[in-house]
């Protein structure tokens, strides 16, 4: 069947009236205003240390083949001998990750695997040097290793006397003197030693063949499966001991390092808490040697986690600072010698000596490392925000906020899309908000201005949120306080004791628009939210009264509904007025803004209604309203009264005051 132009405008006109007819009485809102973002500081970032229960003990390996194998060009598929601490495990390098130069040397990175237990290690690769086999020839029987101590620019194999060796096994480390050798050192060699202690002679002298000469490594052991592992809080509690549940390697190097997130379990009361790692450093155990003998527990304070591997090769002048008993004295280490203050392997460890400058009082001492062993400095995660308070810092400085309820995303972590509800105080105003960013926020006062302080934070998303404590110098800042939102870059940093951004550092910043300098220092390192309300349907009648104090039966009463929208969206109103339960009037449908309200007017025709009191009310309805509590107001009662006969009454009125003037008069008269 052919259809003409007619016929599809009647079915187009028919269209849109079913539409309309099925449209009427619906809601249909528009796009909510958008939500200014508030910008909030929250709970201090302090930093905590905590210090491995294991101690960090050189590791000797003693190459054991192939023999035509040169272990140091080609150290992979070599096989290795341990001679101490645990004598006779043998082990086979599986894996090197050179540092460049082509060799196997120190700084370079190996796996081994234990040949009995079949457990892969990864270790930094600290000292390379020679090791003896030695038996004696006054009790053949009698064998030890000894190891090349120095002097490090002489070749100990081909001009073996005067040279100092340290016995690795059997008995960790007494030093040798070689005051004698047949020849090179090489096997069937016979030597004299001369046994030192403290770097003096004995005059105990012994003679030894030698059985064989090999490639000896001193390695440190690298922690790569952290769980289930001890650590003892150093600061700020001391003392807790806790125990690494999870770990989540995020940068993918397969060790724990900055930027990594770990949980652990507080020993007493079982409470797990979620970390970020912001350093792995050492922490050494230190015993002075003048009395009355006093102890103290030194961090190595470095910026690059390569470097503490590279101090323990060369100490001297390496900054420590002091995490207990008094938090954060630094120390420069002035003092060690591997010939003379060093306990025997060449490299810094238990029961070395050390010289350590107090840089604050300028005072310097010998001391004595008793342990060794790995520290991370972490910062608590936020893993439920209730009951926290906030201060807002943006747009409205310092109105308070309390956290009522929070619906988390997913990660169990305070962070983008979560939706929080909080109260503005004192009144606890509720409203729901959404988490656009968490960040961290500096507080910081001038050198050059102590009155003046700003609060800043960084440009760097929430995966990154820790990354600028690590790194000040990794990117923008901007201030949100006083002056939203000036840049700034920093071009220096002096850090006052952890090798993290924290409390007491200094900053050196530059505007990045006029390029002037200036010098701030740290109060407080927080977190930082920012925050939009988040868009809500809701309309509430916030007055309904009756124009009339009473009204006669069949007049006309006019009821005034004052209606808001209170809301984010543009609504479509519908409203109702009654008295008891029933409608007083049609409703009345209005079209309100966000913050807009209207009051209109229903007419109460109160012909046939039954004399009495009434309860007066108002409904307001939308499609959805996330607060429909004050959707209904009640005003009170109004009441019906009879009609008033006017025309009527008033003869009847008339005559009855004159009946009684009429009674008065007769009464005086008798």
């Amino acid at each position: 069947m052919k259809i003409g132009n007619y016929e599809v405008f009647a079915l187009f006109a028919l269209t849109l009236l079913l539409a309309s007819i099925l449209l009427v009485g619906i809601n249909i809102p528009t796009e909510a205003t958008d939500s200014e973002p508030i910008y909030l500081h929250g709970p201090a970032l302090n930093s905590i240390h905590m210090h491995s229960n294991i101690t960090l003990t050189p590791i000797h390996m003693h190459f054991t083949g192939p023999e035509l194998v040169d272990p140091i060009s080609t150290p992979v598929c070599t096989s290795w001998h341990e001679l101490y601490p645990e004598y006779s495990q043998s082990w086979h390098l599986t894996d090197w990750e050179d540092h460049g130069d082509g060799l196997l040397s120190p700084c370079d990175q190996i796996s081994m695997t234990n040949i009995n237990t079949e457990k892969v290690e990864w270790y930094h690769v600290d000292r390379i040097t020679y090791t003896l086999n030695l038996s004696s020839m006054e009790e053949p029987s009698l064998r030890m290793f000894v190891e090349f101590k120095g002097p490090p620019e002489v070749d100990p194999i081909l001009n073996p006397v005067c040279t100092f060796w340290h016995e690795v096994y059997p008995n960790y480390s007494n030093v040798y003197h070689i005051i004698n050798a047949s020849g090179p050192l090489e096997p069937c060699t016979t030597i004299s030693l001369e046994q030192w202690i403290n770097g003096t002679s004995t005059g105990n002298i012994t003679i030894w063949h030698v059985d064989g000469v090999a490639t000896d490594i001193i390695l440190r052991w690298k922690m790569t499966e952290p769980i289930g592992t001890w650590w003892h809080e150093l600061y700020p509690e001391y003392s807790k001991w806790y125990n690494l549940t999870s770990w989540e390697d995020n940068n993918g190097d397969g060790f724990p390092t900055p930027c990594d997130q770990i949980d652990m379990t507080e020993k007493e009361s079982e409470t797990e808490i979620w970390y970020n790692l912001d350093r792995a450093t050492i922490t050494i155990n230190v015993t002075t040697v003048a009395e009355p003998i006093q102890w103290m527990m030194l961090e190595l304070k470095i910026e690059e986690l390569e470097y503490m591997f590279y101090f323990l090769q060369y100490p001297l002048y390496s900054l420590w600072h002091e995490v207990y008993p008094n938090y954060c004295n630094v120390y420069n280490l002035t003092w060690w010698d591997p010939m003379e203050t060093d306990n025997c392997n060449g490299v810094l460890d238990p029961c070395d000596y050390i010289g350590l400058l107090n840089m604050t009082s300028g005072e310097e001492q010998l001391y004595h490392i008793e342990d060794m062993s790995y520290d991370i400095i972490l910062n608590k995660k936020i893993t439920n925000p209730v009951c926290t308070m906030w201060h807002e810092i943006y747009p409205e400085y310092c109105r308070e906020y309390h956290i009522q309820s929070w619906e988390d995303n997913g990660d169990g972590l305070l962070s983008p899309c979560d939706q929080i509800t909080m109260g503005l105080m004192p009144e606890e105003l509720t409203a729901k908000y959404h988490v656009e960013n968490v960040s961290i926020t500096l507080n910081l006062t001038s050198w050059t201005e102590p009155v003046s302080f700003m609060l800043i934070e960084p440009e760097a998303p929430f995966e990154a949120m820790y990354w600028p404590k690590i790194d000040p110098y990794g990117g923008v800042w901007h201030e949100v306080y006083p002056s939203f939102c000036t840049e700034y870059l920093v071009t220096e940093w002096e850090d006052n004791c952890n090798g993290v951004l924290s409390s007491c550092d200094n900053l050196t910043l530059m505007n990045m628009e006029d390029e002037v300098i200036t010098f701030w220092h740290v109060e407080e390192v927080a977190v930082d939210m920012v925050v939009t309300k988040t868009p809500i349907h809701d309309v509430a009648v916030i007055n309904v009264s009756s124009l009339y104090p009473q009204v006669e039966q069949g007049e006309i009463d006019p009821i005034n509904v004052t209606v808001e929208n209170q809301g984010d969206y543009t609504e479509n109103v519908t409203v109702y007025a009654f008295y008891n339960e029933t409608l007083a009037a049609p409703h009345q449908t209005v079209t309100l803004n966000p913050g807009e309200n209207v009051t209109l007017t229903f007419n109460w025709n109160t012909t046939g209604i039954t004399l009495g009191s009434y309860t007066i009310s108002a409904n307001a309805t939308i499609t959805i309203d996330d607060d429909p509590e004050d959707n209904v107001f009640v005003d009170g009662t109004q009441k019906v009264i009879p009609e008033f006969p006017s025309i009527v009454f008033l003869p009847l009125l008339m005559a009855l005051s004159l009946i009684i003037t009429a009674f008065k008069r007769k009464e005086r008269k008798r």
